[in-house]
């Protein structure tokens, strides 16, 4: 990372060109400028030879030993690009892609990066010829480098044969999870995905987040699992920031959403608010409730129980939810528009 970080301070020395370093998961961890330059990663498709160009910022995907970082640069035009390439050229971005003697790990998360060409990823198929993919995706991500390495060798302790665990930064982990055996005892990934938070809470007591991308079926699907995770960390830490197991299909809703021009957006969330619902989104203690009751299938009782408040205290903020919105929570009708109102507001805002 230190070539990395002396690159963008001599590139804007000499340049006065602006830009930032960011994690996969859009996390700030240098900044040649103040304020940094603002990062929204773009669709894996829109990068072209490690570069995409998006919404005035140029984006360049770094792969190194330690993980997969973007460079933001300002401004999206030709000029911006160019610097770009000169940029890769200059810390070596793919000087360690395709080695022949990388481990199964180093290749794995190459591959997950979805920034492989075609004939890069045929060059590392074979590698994974005798390999029958269907496994859970789930990506773990911890506070700390220390934490992450007590995590790592909690899950090589308990992971299977067919197991895959990799290091794709220095917070963040993939771990594919061998599912589909006739005697499996999980029903889904984000099942299993809760009861391994669980399980890693009470037998290393640290923070983590872990995102579930589905199953993966085939090769071709590596590529595309580790974005999904990225989206869901995205707006799960938006949307139910004290969450800590979150689900990609839960956000599907959000990711054909996002792609929708920002007016319409308005539009649409105009013609659903009612009232003074602006108010109760606003609310931090009952968007909370709101999430907790819909999180426990609109179950009063498990609600308030897994809340620790009074039923009572529980109904009195569903009411109050319905007095300023119009929606009663208890109909599941109106708490699927209540749930497409908070993601509209938060689209809206661009948070």
């Amino acid at each position: 990372m230190k070539k990395i970080i002396s690159a963008l301070n001599d590139i804007y020395q000499k340049t006065d060109v602006e830009s930032s370093l960011y994690s996969a998961f859009g996390e700030l961890l240098y900044s040649a400028v103040t304020p940094a330059v603002p990062f929204a990663l773009p669709a894996a498709e829109k990068f072209d030879e490690n570069v995409a160009q998006e919404n005035g910022v140029t984006y360049l995907c770094v792969h190194r030993m330690t993980g997969i970082y973007y460079v933001a640069l300002k401004g999206d035009g030709r000029e911006s690009r160019n610097y770009a390439v000169m940029l890769d050229a200059v810390i070596g971005s793919g000087e360690e892609r395709l080695r022949d003697d990388f481990s199964t790990e180093e290749k794995l998360r190459l591959l997950l990066s979805g920034e492989l060409s075609s004939v890069q990823k045929n060059m590392f198929r074979a590698h994974f010829s005798d390999v029958k993919f269907c496994h859970y995706m789930l990506s773990l991500v911890t506070r700390t480098r220390e934490m992450q390495s007590e995590l790592k060798h909690f899950l090589s302790m308990i992971a299977d044969k067919r197991d895959y665990i990799v290091t794709m930064d220095e917070r963040t982990l993939v771990y594919l999870r061998a599912a589909c055996d006739d005697n499996e005892e999980y029903h889904s990934s984000y099942e299993f995905a809760s009861i391994l938070y669980e399980n890693v809470k009470e037998e290393l007591r640290i923070d983590l987040t872990i995102c579930t991308g589905g199953t993966i079926r085939s090769f071709q699907e590596l590529s595309g699992s580790y974005e999904k995770v990225i989206f869901t960390y995205k707006f799960g830490k938006l949307l139910s920031p004290a969450a800590n197991v979150y689900s990609y299909n839960d956000y599907i809703l959000i990711r054909i959403l996002s792609d929708t021009p920002k007016p319409l957006l308005i539009k649409y969330f105009d013609s659903l608010l009612e009232k003074n619902g602006s108010e109760v989104l606003a609310d931090p203690e009952l968007m909370n409730t709101a999430e907790e009751f819909m999180k426990n299938s609109l179950n009063i009782s498990e609600t308030s129980r897994n809340m620790y408040i009074h039923r009572n205290t529980l109904i009195y903020r569903l009411d109050k939810i319905e007095k300023e919105t119009g929606l009663n929570l208890r109909v599941f009708g109106d708490a699927v528009t209540f749930n497409l109102l908070q993601i509209l507001n938060t689209l809206i805002k661009g948070e």
